[in-house]
């Protein structure tokens, strides 16, 4: 395994990189509880959060903003015995060694159906991650000859959320092994990619993924072991030939392979019997390599310490704190990819403050069973999944007819009145006559926050679901970059839609974009591409010196490639990309992720969105993924029809009808307001549902749009729509089409 030094960083490279320093907040020593989250101050209501450094403003540059509870320093920790997440975890596992800690459904094979939780206690949890420790280095060091005292390696990682996950994690820091993640939406080439870069030796998977990674086998090289979170072992009752089970034919092809295979329950019974002792990783060492996934390209691997994951726990102490008490303890369900540095982060801040956290049975298209069943007091969320949330609420509620609909829309504006002048999500009396039976029925009878990332949410969405849920909805700002989230809004803010002020753990400014005609210099508060510098910052592409040269400028500032600005408050507003631009036929410059973000923002017709144009056109066009809900209300209006929302394949019937497609046009582009200028509302559009995918190759697997992919799938739709034309956006035909 590379180390920094070993990475052909250049030394000028070296030198822009983030420098360790172990810095507290302010009043923090030996004596002070690691479980306190009161230490870093938020601003009261109405007082600035973040605030400009005097003296810090250069050319091109706007001045440096910290947070307004430590703007002399950057913070990197949160309490002087916490150097490392090996500690966090042990601090915990001392500290509450018989609180829940992790838990998955257990199956119950004589009613063929999941049942309830099953919960391992942070005690249960520490022995067994150091039993399988043990196993993992004893089956790398048999097939290998490896052993992390002489050759630290890199544990791999391709498995949905699970506590076999969370186990080997905890394991692989035992030993200071870094690991890193492969996940279903990278594809072959790109897992083949990193597991070759990485020199992989070890990889541990579910049961499902264990072919497909014998599979590739003849191009992996370095891959000498394969570990399935899954057990071997058929369903009781289920018969299988002598030589036919499925351990028995993994392993022939294993054998034939090269490979030597187990299960994690082996491993662990391996390591019971050689256990090893402890050797705990240094603030600099390598907790993960977390591969970005690029929008063309191979994907760069994110180098992350352990110095980043504590800076990103002191983060989350910071900006969440409010929403986690030490004596009351949290169920969080953890069902975004943990593959994903925001769900993972999420995971190490959970684990930190000892409360604890469950995962998924199944699909995302079953997490609401999950819910209903554990019932947790927090979820990570992103807009794709509570757009449709809100829009399955707003038709059971203020959109349904009769006198349930009138009592929900009275409901609704009574606690948005009261939203807009305490900032408080919860009403002395609507919340039991009406949001209590909301929460009931979507299993959120505890929930005390919502978490959104990824992508912005429309202001009326925020508020919708804030009141209608009675509880609060945070949006956040990071990357995989910066360790997830640097800024994350604060509970009981009366205006919904910024990502909140910069925490204490980061230094931001803004960079002038003269080309899209952002400066620092902007009035009434600066504008530009999102700067970043501090502890949590990554150390670099692994085995990439190019790519981090061009991520940090001379100063060590690295580049977001996000252009944002702030408010009186310091908060922060995402508002366009650097590089997602191109120029129309009359010489208009138009930022194709501005206006998709804009029209996601602001229209719950739509889940997701591709805006295109080109030089020879004077217009552009857009593949729209629409929102049943919202889309069938439009379309029955139109059409004088009655399909249900859940009727996907009498929606798809109305996608072409032009009626139809100038009705969505007006009013999707109604729904900006001004926020758009004439020639960058879209003139046409081809509807369908869920367009954009992982599988079709136009989404990353952090569901950002590749561009050229897009263009590429689509290109036959494109140029239908410009052959056919501007589409009227101000009334359709007088004439119903029969469908």
């Amino acid at each position: 395994m590379a180390s920094q030094n070993e990475n052909g960083f250049t030394e000028e490279t070296l030198r822009r990189i983030w420098k360790y320093n172990f810095v507290l907040p302010d009043g923090i020593n030996e004596n002070t509880s690691p479980f306190d989250t009161t230490l870093s101050s938020h601003a009261a209501q109405g007082k600035p959060q973040a605030l400009p450094v005097p003296g810090t403003k250069q050319p091109g540059y706007s001045e440096i903003y910290r947070n307004q509870c430590s703007p002399d320093k950057v913070i990197s920790g949160y309490h002087p015995s916490v150097k490392t997440f090996y500690d966090a975890f042990l601090t915990v596992a001392t500290t509450y060694p018989k609180r829940d800690c992790i838990a998955d459904r257990e199956y119950d094979q004589k009613l063929k159906k999941w049942g309830n939780y099953k919960w391992l206690s942070f005690e249960e949890t520490a022995k067994r991650r150091t039993k399988i420790a043990a196993g993992l280095v004893h089956a790398v060091r048999k097939a290998t000859g490896f052993d992390p005292a002489d050759k630290k390696y890199i544990v791999s990682v391709y498995a949905p959320n699970c506590v076999n996950w969370i186990l080997t994690d905890l394991a692989c820091q035992t030993q200071s092994l870094p690991t890193v993640c492969l996940y279903d939406t990278l594809g072959p080439h790109t897992s083949e990619y990193i597991l070759n870069l990485c020199e992989s030796p070890i990889v541990v998977c579910s049961l499902a993924n264990v072919p497909r990674i014998l599979s590739l086998k003849h191009k992996l090289p370095h891959v000498k072991v394969i570990v399935s979170t899954n057990s071997f072992e058929s369903v009781p009752g289920q018969f299988e030939p002598a030589g036919q089970s499925k351990k028995e034919l993994l392993n022939v092809w294993a054998n034939d392979q090269g490979v030597a295979l187990y299960s994690l329950n082996e491993i662990e019974a391996l390591g019971a019997d050689f256990p090893i002792a402890d050797r705990p990783p240094k603030p600099e060492d390598i907790y993960a390599i977390n591969f970005t996934s690029g929008t063309t390209g191979n994907p760069k691997g994110a180098i992350l310490t352990h110095a980043n994951v504590v800076a990103a726990i002191a983060m989350g102490r910071h900006c969440l704190g409010k929403n986690f008490k030490p004596d009351q303890v949290a169920t969080v369900y953890s069902f975004l990819p943990l593959a994903h540095i925001y769900e993972r982060i999420a995971m190490c801040i959970i684990m930190s403050l000892g409360h604890r956290q469950a995962y998924p049975h199944g699909p995302v298209t079953e997490i609401f069973e999950d819910i209903q069943i554990l019932k947790p007091t927090n979820v990570n969320m992103v807009p794709r999944v509570l757009n449709r949330v809100a829009a399955a609420l707003r038709a059971s509620t203020i959109e349904a007819p009769g006198l349930a609909g009138a009592i929900s829309r009275k409901a609704h504006e009574a606690k948005l009145n009261h939203l807009y002048a305490t900032g408080s999500p919860n009403h002395p009396i609507w919340d039991f006559l009406w949001s209590r039976k909301i929460r009931k029925k979507l299993g959120f009878d505890n929930l005390n926050s919502l978490v959104s990332g990824s992508a912005p949410l429309s202001k009326a969405t925020v508020e919708f679901l804030k009141v209608a849920l009675a509880a609060e909805l945070l949006q956040g700002y990071g990357l995989t970059e910066s360790m997830s989230g640097i800024s994350v809004s604060q509970p009981e803010e009366p205006l919904a839609g910024s990502c909140g002020a910069v925490a204490p753990t980061t230094e931001l400014r803004f960079r002038d974009v003269p080309e899209l005609g952002y400066t620092a210099n902007d009035k009434p508060f600066p504008r530009g591409e999102i700067m970043l510098r501090g502890p949590q910052m990554f150390t670099g592409y692994y085995k990439n010196n190019e790519k981090t040269l061009e991520a940090f400028d001379e100063d060590g500032w690295f580049h977001t490639g996000d252009v944002g600005t702030v408010d009186k408050l310091g908060r922060i507003f995402i508002i366009d990309r650097v590089k997602n631009f191109f120029k129309l036929s009359q010489g208009e410059y138009v930022a194709a992720e501005k206006i998709e973000n804009t029209y996601l923002a602001n229209s719950s017709l739509i889940t997701q969105i591709f805006v295109h144009g080109d030089s020879t056109e004077s217009y552009l066009v857009a593949i729209a993924g629409i929102n049943p809900d919202s889309y069938a209300t439009l379309a029955n209006k139109v059409l004088h029809k009655r399909i249900r929302p859940t009727d996907l394949a009498a929606l798809a019937a109305t996608y072409d009808v032009p009626e139809v497609k100038a009705a969505f046009i007006k009013a999707l582009n109604g729904s900006t307001g001004n926020l758009l200028q004439g020639f960058e509302k879209i003139k046409n559009v081809l509807l369908r549902f869920e367009p954009l995918t992982p599988e079709n190759d136009t989404l990353t697997p952090t569901l950002k749009i590749k561009r050229p992919a897009a263009v590429k799938l689509f290109k036959a739709e494109i140029d239908a729509m410009y052959k056919e034309g501007p589409l009227s956006d101000s009334g359709a035909l007088n004439s119903t089409p029969k469908l």
